[in-house]
């Protein structure tokens, strides 16, 4: 039996949190006192930007900025790399578990502060009865947090835009889904978040998101763009994992999960929590305006495919919780061991979270070649 065990939750009700003895850095502080909108276009030439008063009223003023067909919001990402389970270059004698990272400004607390959300509308059908969400296993037991202290404002949500290029024309699209931060420019998230073969391509990741960027903990200016991403793009459940480089490195401010790869021994144990960005909470259409976190989550099985395992738990789930960190505390360390897949049908409807060893190899290769 093995001894590294992660924390149980019970033991985590009564800590205290640590409190942050440093001063924010000034680049953080920066990105806070800041609030830029970017846009491209194609070219190097800027566009010449007019701003024009749109309304004019008592308690507000607005402009409209005309930008013309060829400027767009974001940052592009340059490059979507495709690689394969154990062809990254890390040997199985590398790391197969790394530390977290915690700034000395910033407290931690083992468990965040419940958020006070007004949920939109309640779901229900055209008979009045209620909607039970999908993928949720019983009751939902997921809850609505503020992400205030560490490590919990190092997940996030990421917001995907997207033009597809075919021989009859562009179509374009957008989603959201989840990520963590697991390097100082590093974030993990499911390859399925990830728009492969997209022409043009936005991700925005916002650590901390809640309700908006002008309530958000950390400011409504901490967040990035995504320069690269890289991961296994014709994906089991098992390795549906990617991760991105961001332009920003949010991580050298803010800080960052560590990572373990799973071990069967860990199975049956209430030790992980899970954090994402759903649609649904409860019943209720949040449209992935607010974070939510479950802990105390049990791995029940787990199917191993290669370097991809497939961890199948009873945490509750629905579209927009893709990406999210599955993880636990081992002391002061959070590590993460999976990020969220989806579901699996059967005899018994499980969700899924990808880990293994081509979970750890994929963040050991972005640590060190980003």
């Amino acid at each position: 039996m093995t001894t590294d065990l992660p924390t149980p939750v019970h033991d985590l009700v009564g800590r205290e949190e640590i409190p942050g003895t440093g001063k924010m850095p000034k680049e953080l502080d920066d990105l806070v006192r800041s609030n830029y909108l970017y846009l491209h276009s194609r070219g190097n030439a800027a566009p010449k930007l007019n701003p024009q008063p749109a309304v004019t009223a008592k308690d507000f003023s607005a402009w409209r900025v005309p930008l013309g067909p060829s400027v767009l919001e974001g940052i592009p990402g340059q490059a979507l790399e495709q690689t394969a389970v154990g062809k990254l270059g890390v040997g199985p004698e590398d790391p197969q578990s790394q530390g977290s990272v915690r700034p000395n400004w910033a407290t931690l607390s083992f468990f965040p502060r419940p958020g006070a959300a007004r949920l939109p509308r309640f779901l229900r059908r055209r008979n009045g009865k209620r909607v039970v969400p999908e993928f949720v296993i019983g009751n939902d037991d997921r809850r609505i947090f503020y992400p205030n202290t560490w490590p919990w404002f190092c997940a996030g949500r990421i917001d995907v835009s997207c033009t597809y290029t075919f021989p009859w024309g562009e179509i374009s699209s957008s989603w959201s889904g989840t990520g963590a931060l697991v390097g100082k420019n590093v974030v993990l998230t499911a390859s399925h978040v990830v728009p492969w073969g997209a022409s043009t391509w936005t991700m925005k990741f916002m650590p901390g998101f809640y309700y908006n960027q002008n309530q958000t903990p950390l400011g409504s200016g901490v967040y990035s763009y995504t320069e690269k991403a890289r991961g296994y793009p014709d994906h089991e459940q098992g390795d549906d994992m990617a991760v991105l480089k961001l332009y920003t490195p949010l991580g050298d401010s803010l800080g960052y999960f560590g990572y373990k790869t799973y071990n069967d021994d860990w199975e049956g144990g209430a030790y992980w929590t899970l954090i994402g960005y759903p649609g649904v909470v409860l019943g209720y259409a949040t449209n992935g305006a607010f974070p939510t976190r479950q802990s105390g989550i049990v791995i029940t099985d787990d199917d191993s495919d290669g370097a991809g395992v497939e961890l199948e738990h009873n945490g509750d789930a629905t579209d927009g919780n893709s990406g999210g960190p599955l993880w636990a505390w081992w002391g002061d360390s959070p590590r993460v061991i999976g990020t969220h897949s989806g579901s699996e049908y059967g005899a018994q409807t499980n969700n899924v979270a990808a880990g293994g060893s081509a979970l750890a190899e994929l963040i050991k290769w972005a640590r060190d070649n980003w």
